[in-house]
């Protein structure tokens, strides 16, 4: 788990090889956070969730963009509970991914 505060929002990037994932977080003041995972199941199940009060001044800026970069076969399923409308899903390339993608073979359910 990477667990930090910020005032603006994160970029995510999940890059998925072979039964790996590295996952790069850039925060406040270009801090990088990193880790690597192991996704050994031909799916991947990701839960994206965006539930928070924008009324208090500190988060105006928050939300998250996740981009993820699939260099497999691996079908990657998000799941995306977005109530405050700042998550931005893209691929590899920087479109965003409002529903599927091919190239990253990715469904948002």
């Amino acid at each position: 788990m990477i667990n930090f505060k910020t005032k603006i929002t994160p970029k995510v990037i999940m890059t998925f090889n072979g039964d790996t994932v590295d996952i790069n977080v850039v925060g406040n003041a270009g801090n990088t956070y990193d880790m690597t995972g192991h996704v050994p199941k031909d799916t991947v199940e990701m839960h994206i969730v965006l539930n928070y009060n924008l009324n208090p001044v500190e988060n105006k800026d928050l939300g998250v963009n996740v981009q993820i970069i699939n260099n497999t076969d691996k079908k990657i399923n998000i799941n995306l509970y977005d109530k405050v409308r700042r998550a931005k899903i893209t691929d590899r390339n920087g479109n965003s991914i409002y529903s599927s993608s091919s190239t990253e073979k990715v469904t948002i359910v």
